[in-house]
């Protein structure tokens, strides 16, 4: 299974076909594209139109998604923006997700094709990209990785536990609907945990806002 984690696209560039670059059909320019990526309609970005250029660059982009484990690769489409006719698609392209290649990122390149005619290409996108998994207990939990030495006799009267450390790795709490009322600007309470076994050895997590 994929770990789940965030998808970073910093920069993008593209390099459209000189013929499909050349013929934009309004007042003879070239086209004036712009990108768009998408892992489903609630996670998608695009970028800025540029100009009247067959080659447009978008650098220091901020777009990240979430991405699930069970996703396997994301969408890229290439428009052109056209005021007053509405805009034009000029081609797509598949974006696998190369999660484990990816975490200290990398230039990826994609080739770009005709919806059509998914056999004739009209340019190539290179697209910056990043990823960085979640942590290993962030899936739901308040805190994780606390760890207790726990005293004992060490076995020396039978029935007696030995010993050693206690881990508690993940929590999660329900709090009920009446006391999750903070008071402060109608808001949720702001939980946190803590866990104790005397005054030398307690530990608590960071608060989870709004919760």
């Amino acid at each position: 299974m994929n770990p789940a984690g965030t998808l970073y696209v910093t920069s993008i560039r593209a390099n459209i076909d000189e013929k499909i670059a050349n013929d934009d059909g309004f007042m003879g320019g070239k086209v004036d594209p712009y990108v768009k990526v998408r892992l489903d309609k609630s996670r998608e970005k695009r970028t800025k139109a540029k100009d009247n250029t067959g080659n447009p660059v978008w650098n220091n982009l901020n777009m990240n998604f979430r991405v699930n484990a069970n996703d396997r690769q994301a969408s890229v489409h290439l428009f052109d923006a056209d005021v007053g006719s509405g805009d034009d698609l000029l081609g797509d392209a598949n974006l696998p997700l190369d999660r484990g290649n990816w975490i200290n990122g990398r230039e990826v390149r994609v080739q770009v094709f005709d919806r059509k005619n998914k056999s004739k290409q009209v340019g190539e996108i290179f697209l910056t990209v990043s990823y960085k998994p979640d942590p290993p207990n962030a899936n739901g939990g308040i805190g994780g990785g606390i760890g207790y030495g726990v005293g004992g006799l060490g076995g020396s009267i039978p029935g007696m536990s030995k010993s050693g450390t206690l881990y508690v790795t993940r929590i999660r709490a329900s709090i009920s609907d009446e006391a999750s009322s903070d008071g402060f600007l109608g808001g949720k309470v702001d939980p946190y945990v803590k866990v104790r076994l005397d005054k030398d050895r307690e530990q608590k997590t960071p608060a989870k806002q709004n919760t």
